[in-house]
């Protein structure tokens, strides 16, 4: 088995071998030349003339990459135009633009192979490429680039001026080496007031170049239009808009598929019942639009209120005192048309029998099972009786996966490109899946009976021992209303509002304290209190969770300077 292991290993490495050294670049530039001719209008026109020598290697042409899209993080950068105007013969030529580069494919006629020293010239204007600062304007040019995979014997340049400028008048630098270097590897001549000559005094490296600063007084070039500036600053910052197109369109969404029925009459008017035919489980649903632990324990609560389940609370002591315990109790066989209520008692009474009985710590670890059952079922019930149009987990998961989806990609294939693109898209995709939690809507249906429930939960909230004691029977009041208020997560307000008016305690819960003192209501409103948060933690808890589980530029002088640093460059390879 090892030596099996160990043959493929071997294999595989050949292989993997084979593939990155499959192509060579043992070929060299012998001398790589431009005239550069500066226009006033702040452009240049290249002659570049680069003399390759196939000797060692046979190639069908040569591939120039020229950068025209320059993103250094400084006021400087800036996308440049490229119009290529001449090629020598006897080349096929072939270009394209790919990840800011203009790719100039120079071919063999019918691609045939050559083995000896070629020339190959092509002319091409460049736009935008003079740099402006408060004192004088600059030329930084990368003569050869940085890319090249070969060396360059010697690399040259001759630079003419738009107009005569006195010698004192100009300031030149030179570098040479790979991107960022300072090395001066390099000679400058200033031949008369408009030409200047550049050439390099040491053979250049694969990926090292030859590049050049040029300063001169203000006035030479063209002023940039302010319209041209605000256009270049737009176009390396427009992803910054992206979170706001983002915004609008969401907006538009939710306005047009995710806003609800705005002719519905939204005024707050307390109500004192809930809408006729809705369970508590339902109306839950139906406030939030999602399923919660306490939609769940309204369940169980008007079942006891039905005289279907008794809750027996038991003592129990340990080293602390005593705490109590919830034990459930199936009075009589369940009966419903819901099937998310069937799925409910069923989790708890799987057998449907008189006298079944359930402790809420069985419940623990196991319960939540049912609860992607239960959720999808009350879902589907509330779209089938036309409260929802569609289900809204499903609209929120499809937000939430468009939103991510958004953020991944931009984060992966523009970070290189485009980091502020990046970053702009990558918060644009968090608008989306955020703004996604907005977009459920409810029919005209849902719409009243979401209207009529803030009514009800109003009066549940808000009510008064004064002013509950001229309804009907308080007993009769607070049992209907009770399940509702646990929906509503008011429970324990709701039964505190009592207070004085029920002295007997519901038939349905049995108190191993036995009320010792008397019925009180304000206790029994904490032993509601707590029941909720037991039947909670009972019903949502899952192995290894506490609970709640199931819920789920500048310039090219004063040090600024370096090799690669300014417009132009690129670099190349043999085809």
């Amino acid at each position: 088995m090892k030596r099996l292991c160990l043959a493929i290993f071997l294999i595989s490495l050949c292989l993997s071998s084979q593939v990155v050294f499959a192509y060579t670049e043992n070929w060299e530039i012998t001398d790589f030349n431009q005239e550069i001719q500066l226009n006033e209008d702040r452009s240049a026109t290249i002659t570049e003339t680069i003399s390759a020598d196939f000797t060692n290697e046979e190639h069908r042409g040569l591939l120039r990459q020229i950068p025209y899209d320059f993103k250094n993080g400084s006021y400087q950068s800036r996308s440049t135009k490229i119009d290529l105007q001449e090629t020598s013969d006897p080349w096929e030529i072939v270009t394209y633009k790919e990840n800011g580069y203009f790719n100039i494919e120079m071919w063999t006629p019918e691609k045939i192979y050559t083995n000896k020293k070629e020339s190959f010239q092509l002319k091409y204007r460049i736009d935008n490429i003079i740099n402006s600062f408060d004192e004088h304007d600059e030329f930084y040019w990368n003569i050869n680039g940085t890319d090249w995979v070969v060396p360059t014997k010697n690399a040259s340049a001759t630079i003419t001026l738009p107009q005569e400028i006195p010698e004192e008048n100009l300031k030149i630098d030179c570098f040479t080496g790979i991107y960022g270097a300072t090395e001066k590897n390099c000679q400058w001549e200033i031949v008369d007031q408009k030409t200047i000559k550049i050439h390099t005094t040491k053979q250049l490296a694969p990926y090292q170049g030859l590049s050049i600063v040029i300063a001169t007084p203000k006035g030479i070039f063209a002023e940039i239009p302010f319209w041209t500036m605000i256009l270049g600053i737009f176009l390396i910052f427009w992803p910054i808009l992206l979170p706001l197109i983002t915004i609008l369109i969401m907006y538009r969404l939710w306005s047009t598929k995710g806003r609800d029925d705005q002719s519905v009459n939204s005024t707050l008017v307390p109500r004192y019942t809930p809408p006729e035919g809705l369970t508590p489980t339902e109306t839950g649903t139906i406030i939030d639009e999602k399923l919660d632990p306490k939609d769940i324990t309204a369940t169980i609560i008007d079942y006891a209120v039905k005289d279907f389940i008794r809750i027996n609370e038991t003592e129990k002591k340990n080293f602390l005192g005593k705490s109590y315990k919830y034990e459930l109790e199936l009075l009589k066989p369940y009966h419903t048309s819901k099937e998310f209520e069937e799925l409910t008692l069923k989790g708890i009474f799987p057998n449907n029998i008189k006298g079944e009985k359930r402790e809420l710590d069985d419940l623990k670890n196991k319960f939540y099972k049912e609860i992607p059952a239960i959720r999808k079922s009350i879902m589907n019930q509330l779209i089938k009786d036309d409260f929802f149009p569609h289900n809204p987990q499903t609209i929120r998961l499809t937000y939430a996966g468009t939103g991510g989806a958004i953020a991944f990609i931009c984060i992966n294939f523009l970070i290189v490109f485009s980091p502020l693109g990046a970053i702009c898209g990558a918060i644009s995709g968090g608008i989306v899946a955020i703004w996604g939690l907005k977009m459920p809507r409810k029919t005209t249906k849902g719409t009243q009976a979401y209207h009529h429930l803030r009514g009800l939960y109003e009066y549940i909230n808000t009510a008064e021992k004064d002013r509950l004691k001229f309804q009907e029977d308080a007993n009769i009041m607070f049992e209907k209303l009770l399940p509702y208020a646990m929906a509503f997560g008011i429970a324990k307000k709701w039964a505190g509002a009592f207070e004085g008016l029920i002295k007997t305690p519901p038939s349905w819960y049995n108190s191993n304290r036995a009320w010792d003192h008397g019925f009180n209501m304000v206790y029994f409103s904490r032993c509601m209190d707590s029941l909720g948060r037991d039947l909670t933690t009972g019903i949502v808890s899952r192995p290894g969770s506490k609970g709640g589980g199931a819920w789920s530029g500048g310039s090219g002088f004063g040090g600024g300077g370096f090799s690669g640093g300014g417009f132009g460059g690129g670099g190349g390879r043999g085809l």
